[in-house]
């Protein structure tokens, strides 16, 4: 008698459920919310194997990974920081990027937020601050 799919799907995601998942960003070199991680540093930053985040990114419960561009290097996928912060809080990116606006510039000097967000997504590697 064969075992459903579901018994060993649920075996495997037992102790790595993305639900329960914290994230230690101090497991890598700190870097501001709107440039990248790959698949191994976000491995590290989760605290699992890199084999659980391929899964995840294969069963689609990671976020989009950010298309390729002639800036990264290499065959690896990439995340935006505030995506996977936006992921693991169960908030919209947008509010993710409200709170970093006004943790680096104050509460309300910043009153479009969106613009700023996309602003920064096309050039993730400008300088906020001289």
């Amino acid at each position: 008698m064969q075992c459903p799919m579901g018994f060993w799907y649920n075996l495997s995601m037992r102790k790595t459920n993305p639900k329960t998942l914290k994230a230690d960003w101090n497991a890598i070199k700190p870097r501001p919310i709107y440039q990248f991680v790959s698949t191994a540093e976000l491995a590290k930053v989760l605290g699992v194997k890199h084999q659980v985040v391929a899964n995840f990114a294969l069963r689609g419960i990671l976020p989009e990974p950010v298309p390729r561009a002639k800036y990264l290097k290499g065959n690896k996928r990439y995340y935006r920081i505030s995506a996977i912060k936006a992921w693991l809080q169960s908030q919209p990116e947008l509010e993710i990027y409200r709170q970093f606006l006004d943790d680096e510039f104050g509460e309300g000097y910043i009153f479009d937020v969106e613009y700023a967000m996309n602003m920064l997504h096309e050039n993730p590697y400008m300088a906020i601050r001289n």
